[in-house]
C-alpha cells in the first residue's frame, strides 16, 4: 500500500531556455530542493514555443534561424523568405 507523504503544487512561469531555475518546497515533513528547465522542441522558439522556424536552403528559401527564431538570410540572399 502506498502512502502519500506530502503533496507539492507549483504555480510559476517558466521561460524556455537552457538555464535551470531552482525551487524549494518547505513542507510539514520535509524540505525539497529541485531545479526545473523548460525547453522548446526543435525548430520552435518564443516564450510559448509557438514560433516555428526551420532553416532551409532550397527553392522555398535560403536562411538559418537565430536563437529567437528569426530568419537570417544566408550570404547572398535577400527578401522576406531569402529567395532573391
Amino acid at each position: 500500500r502506498e502512502e502519500l507523504i506530502e503533496r507539492v503544487l507549483l504555480s510559476s512561469m517558466l521561460n524556455p531556455g537552457e538555464q535551470w531555475q531552482p525551487f524549494r518546497h518547505h513542507g510539514r515533513t520535509f524540505t525539497l530542493e529541485y531545479r526545473l528547465r523548460f525547453r522548446c522542441d526543435t525548430n520552435y522558439y518564443g516564450p510559448l514555443c509557438n514560433k516555428l522556424c526551420r532553416a532551409r536552403d532550397d527553392f522555398f528559401g535560403h536562411f538559418d534561424c537565430d536563437p529567437s527564431g528569426i530568419k537570417v538570410c544566408k550570404e547572398g540572399w535577400t527578401g522576406p523568405e531569402c529567395r532573391q
